[in-house]
């Protein structure tokens, strides 16, 4: 048997050390619940020689799992409108790079639908106003869309955001499940206890 040389036996425990610890890595900042776990992990093996061929698709995986996501971060807003009657105020954002829609051309072509905000009322609630499945906008990602350059004010500066309001009737205390959905970014769920 003939052996490796040093320099190439050395190399592969080099990329096996990087991906354990990339492997560790991913799993402690899973259980910690820091964003994008995963993309931080393989952050950390940035040491480790990255093959021509590969890097292309890597940077399309992770562009896409860092441009097309909801933010956890959603605002819930309950207020008393006097009786049973309720307000209820849904927002979610998009938090990553890249608009809802992903591309002009699936834009144009109208591919994809704004985001769908759903109420899912509980039994002894009435909806007063509003609709139970509500389609709004697109949201923007976070991709510059200016130079620094440019002193004029950007008139999209909460186009990454959408809010619905539905005004309910239900006793104090009933709680209520609402989702927001983007097709290419995924589901937020969120509910809110009236009062």
């Amino acid at each position: 048997a003939v052996a490796a040389p040093a320099s190439a036996s050395g190399s592969h425990a080099r990329r096996l050390l990087t991906l354990a610890t990339a492997a560790l890595g991913g799993l402690a900042a899973t259980q910690i619940g820091l964003p994008l776990p995963w993309v931080l992990a393989m952050l950390a093996g940035f040491g480790a020689p990255q093959p021509a061929q590969g890097r292309r698709l890597a940077q399309v995986i992770i562009g896409t799992a860092l441009g097309l996501t909801f933010t956890q971060e959603v605002i819930r807003e309950v207020l008393s409108l006097g009786g049973d009657s309720w307000r209820i105020r849904f927002a979610v954002a998009n938090a990553g790079y890249l608009p809802s829609y992903v591309t002009k051309r699936a834009l144009e072509r109208k591919t994809v639908r704004g985001v769908v905000f759903e109420l899912h009322p509980p039994a002894g609630l009435a909806l007063q106003t509003g609709k139970l499945r509500v389609e709004g906008g697109q949201l923007e990602g976070h991709a510059p869309k200016s130079s620094l350059q440019a002193f004029a004010p950007n008139r999209e500066v909460t186009a990454d955001r959408a809010v619905v309001e539905w005004v309910v009737s239900a006793p104090r205390g009933t709680r209520v499940a609402m989702t927001a959905t983007a097709d290419r970014a995924g589901t937020v769920r969120a509910e809110v206890t009236l009062g």
